[in-house]
């Protein structure tokens, strides 16, 4: 008896470490996601902006002020949304990896344990490119205001 429940843990322990791998996987696809969206939210809101920028020309019409003021709270209000996103996803990871390391008789895919309370390498470089995005829009703003 005790054999058999001996195998249906091992066979379990296979699952599981099949199971948290795919996971692992699936975030990684997830934040490929996301980030792309990132990128293509930052990229057009940063062509919308030059579009107006071409088309003021030199009159300054309410729909243009506005605008000008709306592209840079939106950029703002995507950037702090998708970074937290982003950063979460990389945290959940971390979580499937922790998990991972603990099944017993494992193989060591990775070598140390994440904390998934603190950012990794990735997720602080969304962090610091939220804030290099977040001050540049708002340059664009207080700049918006006064022209």
């Amino acid at each position: 008896m005790e054999e058999k429940d001996q195998e249906i843990s091992e066979n379990m322990q296979g699952v599981a470490f099949g199971q948290l791998l795919e996971q692992i996987r699936k975030q990684d696809d997830l934040i490929h996601s996301w980030t792309k969206y990132y990128l293509s939210i930052q990229a057009g809101l940063a062509v919308a902006l030059a579009f107006l920028i071409k088309v003021k020309g030199g009159e300054s019409g309410l729909l243009m002020k506005v605008g000008f003021l709306f592209l840079p709270i939106l950029g703002i209000a995507t950037t702090w949304c998708l970074t937290n996103i982003i950063v979460r996803e990389h945290k959940w990871q971390g979580r499937y990896i922790i998990a991972l390391r603990k099944l017993n008789k494992a193989p060591s895919v990775y070598d140390i344990d994440p904390d998934p309370e603190k950012p990794g390498y990735i997720a602080r470089q969304f962090l610091c490119l939220r804030w290099v995005l977040v001050i540049g829009w708002s340059v664009l703003f207080v700049i918006s205001l006064f022209t």
